[in-house]
């Protein structure tokens, strides 16, 4: 009867919202019309009037076309690059690129952040697919394998306008190999850490023939407790088990894939980090050492997170004289549990929050094929349907309610090709509904209703100077509707240790983001060679939303600091810079300086938990069966990194836990009316790491030193850095097979 009412209510709330998606379908459907007939007037004149000369410049625009994903500035991460990372989170992967930080939540939860964006301004797609799943928290990470992936591509830049809301910061695109790339494939790869005495390991099987192709993948994970460089960090173990298949078809013109996901992991939260009350936190700020230093166990107890993710994906392709049509439809159901240490008679074995959401997403876009001419076209149509549940009898009062979330988007972009430029403009408009269902405190079911609409745009330029040198300008909007956990909190989150509360009248978060960049390279050999290569960015965030402390409350199981979302004025901008430089055939050198600022406007304070600024050197010897013919291997590099954190000087001013606790003390529980942090920013650190890398025919072997010389430090953006110092040492072995 309840799942009847439901369905009705789902239904009657799908029909309200058609009214509103309506009108912009009519807006798409009278856009796309238009245009249409621009692109086949431009079409006619340019077949009537198309000279050599010309020919020759649409055919290298062509190309160009195909390489690029937008104007803003890209990194990909591929080949042997990729492969050194493998077995690590997806946070950890990306950590090597310039600009990209992680926040952490220990040694096992990384999210990543991209020019000081992070959470839900930051857009994962999983194999094409949006990645969605209650990653609302700091202490949420992506629930993605990156064995899956032969190419990690980052896109620091806002990507609204292609990808939609929540790419206010950037795009992350983890992309799998083409199943008709080999016809057959067998992959065998494994990973071995001391630091936590694991390992990860992970199998692929492909194989295509001319019509049919298909893929099976599957990867296990197993760490114990990590070390910091004195003691342990206990209860940091995890477990994975996850599995992927593929099935590919081809036939004339059209190319189809379908595509299954499982990601299920186990995730112990450092037990030093599970605070009671205010006094336990004060005291576990002051202490060299945490309170809870146990032996190395591969046991994973209470506080812990079990997540499974599914995914499962239907994409087709179909190429047309006149016009390309893409489209895919994706399902996925994100299951989270966690774990609390219970102080009732409970079962240790039932979950203090239990989730799920399931979402549906629609894609297509159409790719109208020209000839002859220096213009391209591209036009999609979005749709979301979300709905998030409580799986009930916790015994507690649940953190988030049960929310509908209806979304509906359309993009045009127009791209266009000369000699030496590429200019992009597209335009976006978005709607998105979101229904809530919760229970007040005496029982009674209140319903709300949120609309929110908006328009992104995105101005790009791509200019040749000449063989060495090119620059990238762009200017974009996009904006991020309030989540539901923002609006909607309520209570205490058992794994952060904090009461945390919603705020409904939060309004849309709105961004206009202007990037430069700038790419000089001296010579095409690598000999005495210059690379270099910067990214200048400013970022104006309208009604940014964030939480932070605003009183303290006693509650029956301890006293808390309660924090508070809201918004403010701010400005995030920076520099990332790379130099290169190849001294020889095998010697080069690399230099990553990565700065940045964020700046509460309204308060004319800094913005909280914004990454410090980081230098980088690498340098690399490598030698490669080309240059000798009578070497018995075809590769071998040894690479040596040195990577200094400054402090950052530039965060908010600190109120610390016992300065919390003596007001408590005397009757004041009110905190300061301004952003603070309850611990200063730890001291600056230099940490070295050292790589060999072996290759012999399908053969690779490699061995990694992280935190060479075992260097104590706490980073400023792990979340656990109040109660215990980040990672020791870490050796990883590595040897795979690419048959």
């Amino acid at each position: 009867m309840q799942q009847c009412c439901k369905n009705t209510i789902f239904a009657n709330y799908s029909f309200k919202l058609f009214q509103n998606v309506k009108k912009s379908i009519y807006f798409f459907i009278l856009f796309l019309s238009i245009s249409i007939k621009i692109i086949a007037q431009n079409k006619e004149i340019i077949e009537k009037d198309t000279t050599k000369q010309l020919e020759e410049v649409i055919i290298k625009s062509q190309k160009e076309n195909q390489k690029e994903y937008s104007t803003q500035s890209t990194e990909i991460l591929k080949g042997d690059a990729l492969n050194t990372e493998k077995g690590k989170t997806l946070g950890d992967l990306l950590r090597n690129i310039n600009g990209v930080n992680t926040l952490q939540t220990g040694a096992t939860i990384v999210k990543p952040i991209i020019q000081g964006n992070s959470g839900n301004r930051i857009l994962i797609l999983n194999n094409g697919i949006r990645q969605e799943g209650q990653q609302w928290g700091s202490e949420h990470a992506p629930e993605i394998d990156p064995f899956i992936a032969n190419q990690v591509t980052v896109i620091k830049g806002a990507e609204s306008v292609r990808y939609g809301a929540e790419a206010i910061g950037g795009v992350i695109l983890v992309e799998t190999p083409d199943l008709f790339q080999k016809r057959k494939t067998i992959e065998w790869q494994n990973i071995g850490f001391s630091n936590g005495r694991g390992g990860a390991s992970s199998f692929t099987f492909g194989q295509s023939r001319k019509n049919w192709a298909h893929r099976i993948q599957g990867s296990l994970k197993k760490l114990g407790d990590a070390n910091s460089a004195t003691y342990t960090l206990s209860n940091t173990g995890v477990e994975e088990r996850n599995f992927s298949v593929a099935i590919g078809s081809q036939f004339k013109k059209i190319k189809q894939e379908i595509f299954y996901s499982r990601f299920d992991t186990d995730l112990a939260i450092l037990s030093a980090a599970h605070i009671g009350n205010m006094s336990d936190l004060a005291n576990a700020i002051d202490r060299q050492t945490p309170f809870v230093v146990n032996d190395f166990t591969y046991t994973i107890k209470n506080p812990r997170q079990k997540v499974i993710h599914q995914l499962l994906k239907w994409q087709a392709e179909s190429n047309l004289s006149f016009l390309t049509i893409k489209w895919q439809l994706g399902h996925q159901i994100n299951q989270r549990q966690e774990f609390d240490v219970r102080r009732t008679a409970f079962s240790t074995t039932i979950p203090t929050l239990n989730l799920e959401i399931t979402t549906t997403t629609f894609d297509l876009v159409l790719i109208p094929n020209l000839k002859k001419t220096n213009f391209s076209y591209q036009f999609g149509l979005n749709g979301l349907i979300q709905q998030n549940k409580n799986v009930g009898f916790t015994g507690i009062r649940p953190l988030l309610p049960q929310f509908y979330h209806i979304g509906v988007g359309f993009f045009g972009v127009m791209r266009y090709v000369s000699n030496q430029s590429e200019w992009e403009f597209g335009g976006r408009i978005d709607n998105k509904d979101i229904e809530v269902k919760k229970f007040n405190f005496q029982n009674e079911l209140i319903t709300n209703h949120f609309n929110f609409k908006n328009f992104s745009l995105t101005f790009g330029n791509i200019y040749q100077w000449n063989e060495k040198i090119t620059s990238r300008f762009t200017i974009a909007s996009a904006f991020r509707p309030p989540s539901v956990a923002e609006m909607f909190s309520e209570g205490v989150h058992h794994g952060s240790g904090v009461i945390e509360e919603g705020n409904q009248n939060l309004a849309v978060e709105k961004s206009w983001k202007t990037t430069f960049n700038f790419q000089y390279q001296s010579k095409k050999e690598k000999i005495k060679q210059w690379n270099f290569q910067s990214d200048i960015y400013y970022q104006y965030l309208d009604n940014y939303i964030f939480s932070s402390p605003k009183e303290i409350r006693a509650t029956i199981r301890g006293v808390f600091p309660v924090l508070r979302y809201q918004q403010t004025q701010a400005i995030i901008f920076g520099a990332d810079f790379t130099a290169r430089y190849y001294w020889n055939r095998f010697l080069d050198t690399k230099i990553d300086i990565s700065l940045i600022k964020g700046k509460d406007l309204n308060e004319n304070a800094p913005l909280i938990f914004m990454p410090a600024n980081k230098f980088k050197n690498e340098w690399t010897y490598l030698i490669e069966k080309k240059e000798n013919k009578k070497l018995f291997f075809d590769k071998l590099s040894f690479s040596l990194a040195a990577v200094y954190v400054m402090q950052q000087q530039f965060a908010p001013p600190v109120f610390t836990a016992n300065q919390a606790l003596q007001a408590l003390l005397v009757g004041d529980i009110s905190l300061p009316n301004t952003t603070f942090d309850l611990a200063s920013p730890p001291d600056a650190y230099l940490l070295f790491q050292a790589d060999i890398n072996l290759k012999i025919k399908k053969m690779n072997f490699g061995i990694r030193a992280d935190n060479l010389f075992n260097q104590s430090y706490r980073e400023y953006l792990n979340r656990f850095r109040y109660f215990a110092d980040d990672t020791g040492r870490n050796i990883s072995i590595r040897l795979g097979f690419d048959f």
